[in-house]
């Protein structure tokens, strides 16, 4: 496993205090005061990671310049860009963001910095299912302001930077799918780590990504769908729908699905997406693991009369 570190190469704050300006200073400020509000950004150059790498494990370190004391109430979180900012960003044009991609954390600590894991961020970026834009920092609390270094200040040690351990990817090191003329012609062969074949009815919609990519696509297509409507986790006022999978795990491995059940609305045309997330561990044993199992997905608002359904199965397995 090969571990980078990498600084942050550009950081710019907002405010409501001045709408029009952005602040480009020896920090970067977060949070609220009471009366105005601050945003802020930050960007890494990842091009040093290799392309389709399996990241292990990216965080984000912050180096605070106030407020060191111990209060986990005050709560901060980051999300992904979904466009650049630069020195014309204000809070007039500020960039938008993935509303739904939200990491937590608590840096009102007696410590002096304080480390997020953004692996879910990071993977996304260097597989290119998230162009990497860089991520906004905000507050949750009306009444709390913090600030930590940032690319402008004079103490390098004071920089944000991220630690990504990675491994370089390697067709020899990951299970390809793969069909063979042993197998009928209703399904087809996959190939395991350990050269070993075996049945999949789910193989031609084999993704390999992992379980926390699946569930991100899946909101996003959600929100992509039906707007600021998306509920991917429906009420109580709904119906429930059954849906059955079988398929097969290979041995001495674990896989991960999403089952999505698509609804199309007849009176608008619109999308609707509901979806479980699902692991089966096969991680001990070294023969193949059969699955038949049965969800039940709410569906809200209830199918109406001409509405059409489609179920949609993703699934990948994880790399050891």
């Amino acid at each position: 496993m090969k571990s980078i570190t990498i600084p942050a190469i550009k950081s710019l704050s907002i405010t409501n205090k001045y709408s029009d300006k952005s602040l480009n200073e020896d920090k970067i400020i977060v949070g609220s005061d009471g009366n105005y509000n601050y945003y802020s950004y930050l960007f890494w150059d990842i091009s040093s990671i290799p392309t389709n790498a399996i990241v292990y494990n990216a965080k984000l370190t912050l180096f605070k310049t106030d407020n060191f004391y111990y209060d986990t109430s005050k709560k901060f979180s980051l999300s992904p860009l979904y466009e650049y900012f630069s020195t014309y960003t204000t809070y007039n044009n500020s960039p938008n963001y993935d509303h739904y991609t939200v990491l937590n954390f608590y840096p009102l600590t007696n410590n002096i910095s304080v480390t997020i894991d953004i692996t879910t961020i990071v993977s996304s970026w260097v597989k290119n299912s998230l162009k990497n834009k860089g991520i906004i920092l905000y507050g949750r609390n009306e009444d709390m302001l913090t600030s930590f270094g940032s690319v402008k200040s004079s103490d390098s040690y004071l920089v944000p930077f991220i630690i990504v351990n990675y491994e370089p990817y390697s067709s020899n090191k990951s299970c390809k799918k793969e069909c063979k003329n042993k197998c009928s012609q209703d399904c087809c062969c996959k190939k395991n780590c350990n050269g070993e074949y075996f049945k999949d009815d789910c193989c031609e919609k084999y993704i390999k990504i992992c379980k926390e990519e699946l569930e991100a696509i899946l909101f996003k297509v959600c929100k992509e769908a039906s707007g600021s409507n998306c509920n991917p986790y429906p009420p109580n006022t709904s119906i429930t729908r059954t849906v059955r999978v079988t398929l097969t795990v290979a041995p001495a491995s674990i896989y991960y699905i999403v089952v999505d059940l698509q609804v199309t609305r007849a009176s608008s045309g619109q999308i609707n997406h509901y979806y479980v997330s699902d692991e089966y561990d096969n991680s001990l044993n070294n023969t193949p693991l059969p699955i038949d199992k049965t969800y039940n997905i709410a569906i809200s608002p209830p199918i109406q009369s001409g509405d059409t359904e489609n179920v949609v199965l993703y699934g990948s397995y994880k790399d050891f």
